[in-house]
C-alpha cells in the first residue's frame, strides 16, 4: 500500500509541475503578446509579434480568454491601420490602383474582417462618388470616352451603385443628345420676295 501510494504521489506531483510550467509557459507567452501588440508589431517580424504569440497561447489552453482578446485587439488594431491607409490613398487619389495599394484595396480588406464596418462601406461609396464626379466634368468637357471609363472603374469600387448604373445605362443616349445638340441648327432657305419673283417670271 505505501509503495502505491508512493507512486500516486509522485503522479501528482508530477501532474502539478506540469501544470505550473504549462501556466507559466502561458503567461510568458501572454506577456510577450501584450508587448508586442503596445509596439505595434501586430504580424511582424514572423514568429515576433503578437498574432503569433497569442495563437501560440491558445495552442496551449483553447479556453484562455486573455488569449481570444488579444487576437480581437490585433484584429481590431489592424482595421485602424487598413482604414487610415485607405484614407491616404483617397486623398492621393489611388482609388483602384495599384490593386494592392490603393482605397479600395484597403476598404474590401476591413470588409472582409469585418462586413458591417460602416467606415469601410462609406469609404467604398466615397470612392464610387468621385468616379461619378470625375465622369461628370468628362461629360462637360465632351470626353466621352473617359467619362464611361470613370463609370466602369466606379462600378468596379461599387458594382452595386445605382447611380453609377444608371450613367452607365444612359451612356449611349446621353452622348446622341449631346452630340445632337452641340450640331449647328440648318437654316432654311430664305423666301423670295414674291413681287421680285413675279417680276422675273415676266421677262423670263
Amino acid at each position: 500500500p505505501w509503495a502505491l501510494l508512493g507512486v500516486l504521489l509522485l503522479g501528482a506531483g508530477s501532474a502539478g509541475g506540469y501544470y505550473w510550467q504549462l501556466q507559466q509557459r502561458l503567461a510568458g507567452l501572454l506577456a510577450l503578446g501584450e508587448t508586442r501588440l503596445s509596439e505595434g508589431q501586430l504580424l511582424a517580424p514572423a514568429q515576433d509579434n503578437a498574432d503569433y504569440y497569442f495563437r501560440q497561447a491558445l495552442a496551449l489552453d483553447a479556453d484562455n480568454a486573455q488569449a481570444a482578446d488579444g487576437l480581437q485587439r490585433v484584429l481590431q488594431a489592424r482595421i485602424q491601420q487598413y482604414l487610415e491607409l485607405a484614407e491616404q490613398r483617397l486623398g492621393e487619389g489611388l482609388l483602384i490602383l495599384p490593386e494592392d495599394d490603393s482605397a479600395v484595396h484597403y476598404f474590401r480588406q476591413v470588409l472582409g474582417w469585418e462586413p458591417d464596418n460602416l467606415l469601410a462601406q462609406a469609404g467604398i461609396n466615397r470612392v464610387a462618388q468621385r468616379f461619378i464626379e470625375q465622369s461628370e466634368a468628362a461629360y462637360a468637357r465632351r470626353e466621352y470616352n473617359l467619362a464611361l471609363e470613370q463609370i466602369k472603374q466606379g462600378l468596379e469600387a461599387e458594382p452595386d451603385n445605382e447611380r453609377l448604373l444608371a450613367l452607365y445605362d444612359g451612356h449611349q443616349q446621353r452622348v446622341r443628345s449631346s452630340q445632337a445638340a452641340s450640331r449647328p441648327r440648318s437654316t432654311p432657305p430664305a423666301q423670295q420676295n414674291p413681287i421680285k419673283r413675279l417680276l422675273n417670271n415676266l421677262f423670263d
